[in-house]
């Protein structure tokens, strides 16, 4: 016996809805994660206690840092 299409049709879609569910809820995870990061470079660069903040080789890995995270 041949499958029903509009069944087949709701299957497609049921998958689909289930993926892009578990595909947001890691997406916020992420997302989350890196405006904490982010938040908290910034409070060292501005208080100065940051990872040898005040040398030139620090202050590029801070902002490296934060553009890699900023472009997510």
């Amino acid at each position: 016996m041949a499958a029903d299409p509009l069944e087949t049709a709701w299957k497609i879609q049921a998958a689909l809805a289930d993926s892009t569910s578990k595909a947001d809820t890691k997406a916020s995870i992420a997302l989350s994660l890196q405006s904490t990061v982010l938040a908290l470079l910034g409070v060292l660069a501005a208080s100065g206690r940051g990872v040898e903040a005040r040398s030139m080789a620090g202050q590029v890995l801070l902002w490296t840092g934060g553009c890699i995270l900023g472009a997510g």
